[in-house]
C-alpha cells in the first residue's frame, strides 16, 4: 500500500511504462505528436517537459494515457488532481476505435479512492474506450472502466 504521502507523478509513470514494457508493449514517453497518426509510435516526437506521459502500442492495439501522482493534501486535492487527469486524457482524445485505449493512471491508494469511485461504471467510460489505471506500489496494474 502506498499510504497518505505525497507521490511524485514521474514515479507513478515510470512503473507504469516498466509493467508495460515487462508485457511486450512498445513504449514511449512524454509524446508530443498525436500518436493515432504513427504506425510506429517510436517515431513520436518528445520533450522533457510536457507531452502524453505514457503511449504504448501492441500490435493494432494502442494505449494514450495520462499519468497523475498523490499531491500533499488529502483527499480534496486528489479528487483536484483526479479530475485535472480527467480533463486531461479527454483533450487527448483525437480519434475513437476499439483499438484504441484512452486512460488515467493513478497511484491506487485509499485518498485518490473517492474519485475512482464516482466514474466506474459511468457509459462515457465505455463509449470513450476509457479506464482509470490503478498502480500498485510494487509495479502491478489494474484496470477499472
Amino acid at each position: 500500500q502506498w499510504g497518505h504521502l505525497k507521490i511524485p507523478e514521474k514515479a507513478v509513470q515510470k512503473l507504469l511504462a516498466s509493467s508495460l514494457r515487462m508485457q511486450g508493449y512498445q513504449v514511449v514517453e512524454q509524446c508530443i505528436d498525436d500518436p493515432t497518426e504513427f504506425d510506429d509510435i517510436t517515431l513520436c516526437a518528445t520533450s522533457s517537459i510536457f507531452g502524453i506521459d505514457v503511449v504504448a502500442k501492441k500490435g493494432k492495439v494502442l494505449w494514450v494515457i495520462e499519468v497523475k501522482g498523490q499531491p500533499k493534501g488529502g483527499t480534496a486535492s486528489c479528487y483536484s488532481i483526479f479530475m485535472a487527469g480527467i480533463a486531461q486524457i479527454l483533450t487527448r482524445m483525437t480519434r475513437l476505435s476499439a483499438d484504441i485505449h484512452y486512460g488515467l493512471a493513478i497511484p491506487n491508494t485509499d485518498l485518490m479512492a473517492p474519485a475512482v469511485r464516482k466514474f466506474i461504471g459511468l457509459p462515457f467510460m465505455r463509449l470513450l474506450n476509457l479506464s482509470i489505471i490503478l498502480i500498485e506500489k510494487d509495479g502491478s496494474i489494474a484496470l477499472l472502466s
